[in-house]
């Protein structure tokens, strides 16, 4: 690189450098380098800047840009091609391999015209042609990053997301379902929810579906149909399994709830065996003790909040923070938001510490 910048500079090539910036050395193993900040070791390091790089070698026309940003992306390259002499474009986004799925795949309705751009223009690995040159998006590739949507000349759609939130009673669980719910409608878009409640007396079973853009669907979700899992009690995590894809993102609480019958002698309950279960089928899941977070939040019944903010912090949900705070905000009482702020920033800190 350096060198045939300065040499194009030097003599004057009209050529335009593309620079993509992923912060890591994806191709052989996410080592650190000189741009990371970090050396081998994992010590703190000064990290060039690429920018002042291609500037300090006499490249006058230097763009970065966000390649999801499609529209910006596309008009800083042409910029960068009408210039006249050496410019150059960096291309700003973290390695897909750093960062966790935090939108909906994507899939392709019935009105795919076979036009065949979205496999020819972004080259993205979730997407190839059936025999027929039907457009089909892998939803375990897919991140949800919308470029083949912007493609598309018919657009190809946000895949239904269902999310099932299981807990006992006295835990919020419905409460988190509306923050859900809220933060989904305030996107635009088609929710239904369900609740199963039962014996939903303090300590009694209690879970509810979200389906997101859910029009043509039942709002309870089948079997192997659910794509995230928030569970406020081990237990509880358990029994959803049956609900979840193999691929399911899960945020589970830790602290154990003893039900009655146990308590009365009438029962078992294998709290060890019920975690090793979930992180045996779902490696990737998140574990916390949220208990201790939401006291110290200022109330244990904050723990749903919590669990909401880990869930955010580790790219779990269909939703941005900032979405799901400012559904938070319009879901619980004034006084109460504070804490309840509180107890978001707590469980969104948790997750990054796990990370």
């Amino acid at each position: 690189g350096i060198p045939g910048v300065i040499n194009a500079v030097y003599q004057g090539t009209d050529i335009t450098i593309i620079v993509l910036d992923n912060r890591t050395t994806a191709m052989t193993g996410h080592q650190p380098h000189p741009g990371t900040g970090k050396r081998a070791l994992g010590d703190d390091s000064i990290a060039l800047d690429i920018e002042t790089l291609l500037r300090a070698c006499g490249v006058e026309h230097v763009a970065r840009v966000n390649p999801f940003d499609f529209e910006k992306s596309v008009a800083a390259m042409k910029e960068a091609v009408a210039y006249e002499g050496p410019s150059a474009v960096i291309a700003e986004a973290p390695c897909i391999a750093n960062v966790k799925k935090k939108a909906p795949a994507h899939f392709v309705d019935d009105k795919c015209i076979k036009c065949g751009r979205c496999v020819r223009e972004i080259g993205c690995p979730a997407i190839t042609p059936d025999a027929e040159g039907r457009a089909v998006i892998s939803a375990s590739l897919c991140t949800g990053c919308g470029l083949c949507a912007n493609v598309c000349p018919v657009r190809a759609k946000p895949m239904l997301s269902s999310i099932v939130i299981a807990g006992v009673g006295g835990q919020g669980t419905l409460l988190a379902s509306r923050i859900l719910a809220e933060a989904a409608q305030a996107k635009g878009l088609f929710v239904r929810t369900s609740e199963t409640i039962g014996m939903a007396q303090r300590g009694g079973s209690v879970s509810s579906h979200l389906r997101i853009d859910a029009r043509e669907v039942s709002p309870i979700i089948p079997a192997r149909h659910a794509d995230v899992l928030l569970a406020f009690e081990p237990a509880e995590a358990v029994r959803m399994i049956p609900k979840l894809k193999s691929t399911a993102q899960c945020v589970v609480n830790t602290d154990e709830i003893i039900p009655t019958n146990v308590a009365l002698g009438k029962g078992v309950y294998l709290g060890g065996e019920y975690l090793a279960t979930m992180k045996r089928l779902y490696p990737d899941a998140l574990f916390l003790k949220g208990a201790a977070l939401a006291l110290e939040a200022g109330d244990i019944r904050t723990l749903n909040v919590v669990i909401l903010g880990a869930a955010c912090g580790a790219g779990k949900l269909p939703f941005t923070t900032e979405e799901v705070r400012e559904a938070i905000a319009r879901c619980v009482r004034p006084k109460l938001l504070p804490m309840n702020e509180k107890a978001f920033m707590l469980g969104i800190d948790a997750a990054s510490r796990r990370w």
